[in-house]
């Protein structure tokens, strides 16, 4: 038997002499540190490497082994010893509980010796034969960690209970975003009462055609000041979805502060607030249909010319595009507002119960919707005067805000002469 052990252990030193070369991939990295060793034997592991019987890896047939029964306890040591200079050759490390019997040791490893593992060609591979089940520990009275995981798990049990009352005392996700939002509410209140101590001029905003970049009130414009206060205290941010709740936020902070004033906001009119049979009438009236008309026939006109505008921007034309695109653009923007606002002071008109607030209101926006008119004919006349073919197509247009504002200076008298508080003055 000792004649068959020193060939058996020959035939170890031999294996350990041919242990591959690590991959290319490992080559390049710094094998005398450890740390980073061991980091990238973990990814090599588990991206490139391929499992195999460890009796395969170093050539050494489990059937090689002569059983614990026919050796004494010198032969065990000394094959063990070979064994464990053996694997750690290939970066193997058996991992066994403290003074286990070398008898159990040897015979633990051959009994696991075709198991499958992974050869990576450095750092330190852990064989582990415990799983910490203590109903299957395979070295029962000698294994320390199974008692280790239990005992840590019971320390983990008791930690949780004592951190559960800690917990409950922490604001949950919810409560978090509702402070976040009572916070940035109360941010905007704030902005809104600064911005109202500067030389504004009274819901001026209201009123005016909107096209804030030519607007010689936006020093006196509360809505013009409080955007910039937003942009600046961040907020506003890019992404669209906080940018609805900032508006949100900003809807509620105003509703509150109405509410403050002893002013119910149900008791606006406008076209959320209108009754369904309102709504009807408002659809069926000439005004509403005719700015509707409006709308439809400058679309079909526009968008086929503000097209081809488009695309000949970077071209040797593209300052007279940008000139000509100017007055396509205000024209499509004041085609809008005259629509939405006609819809504003109808709901008033329509409506038999409304307070002088509301009179205001509706005879401020009647007269608004005659500035955007007019402003629209004068961009039709130029653009007519530019294209003399453009006839057939222009003249409708300019006949319908004739129209319109017939009916707006008929259902609404004192539009033409109604002075708008720092616009008309």
């Amino acid at each position: 038997m000792n004649r068959y052990i020193e060939q058996l252990l020959e035939d170890f030193k031999e294996s350990a002499r041919r242990v591959p070369e690590p991959s290319h991939r490992i080559k390049s990295f710094n094998r005398s540190d450890e740390g980073e060793m061991e980091d990238f034997a973990y990814v090599e592991t588990y991206i490139y490497g391929e499992k195999k019987q460890l009796s395969e890896i170093v050539s050494i047939p489990k059937e090689n082994f002569p059983p614990r029964g026919k050796l004494n306890s010198e032969q065990v040591e000394n094959l063990l010893n070979g064994i464990l200079e053996l694997l750690e050759a290939y970066f193997f490390f058996p991992d066994f509980p403290e003074n286990l019997p070398k008898a159990i040791q040897y015979q633990t490893i051959v009994k696991h010796w075709n198991d499958k593992h992974i050869f990576v060609g450095a750092s330190k591979t852990h064989i582990e034969y415990c799983d910490g089940n203590q109903e299957e520990c395979p070295f029962p009275a000698h294994c320390t960690t199974c008692n280790d995981l239990e005992r840590e798990s019971q320390e983990n049990k008791k930690k949780k209970k004592l951190e559960e009352p800690l917990i409950s005392l922490l604001p949950n996700k919810s409560e978090i975003e509702n402070f976040i939002k009572q916070q940035r509410q109360q941010k905007i209140k704030d902005i809104i009462q600064e911005q109202k101590k500067q030389n504004t001029i009274e819901s001026i905003y209201n009123y005016c055609d909107r096209w804030c970049e030519e607007c010689r009130f936006r020093n006196n414009c509360l809505l013009s000041l409080m955007e910039e206060e937003f942009y600046e205290k961040n907020i506003f941010s890019d992404k669209s979805e906080n940018m609805l709740e900032a508006f949100d936020d900003m809807l509620n902070a105003s509703v509150q502060m109405l509410a403050e004033m002893g002013i119910d906001n149900a008791t606006i009119i406008s076209p959320e607030n209108a009754s369904e049979d309102i709504q009807l009438d408002l659809k069926s009236h000439p005004l509403f249909k005719e700015t509707q008309k409006y709308m439809k026939l400058l679309n079909a006109w526009l968008h086929p010319k503000t097209k081809k505008a488009l695309c000949s921007i970077g071209s040797e034309f593209e300052s007279n595009t940008m000139e000509y695109l100017k007055p396509l653009t205000l024209l499509g923007h004041y085609s809008v507002l005259v629509h939405t606002k006609t819809n504003r002071a109808l709901n008033s008109l329509l409506n038999s119960n409304i307070s002088e607030a509301c009179i205001f209101d509706m005879n401020a926006t009647a007269r608004l919707i005659l500035d955007c008119t007019t402003k629209s004919k004068k961009n039709l006349v130029s653009i007519l005067n530019a294209e003399k073919n453009s006839n057939d197509e222009l003249i409708p247009l300019l006949g319908s805000l004739e129209k319109t504002e017939k009916l707006i200076e008929s259902n609404f008298p004192k539009a033409r002469t109604f002075i708008r508080p720092g616009l008309d003055e």
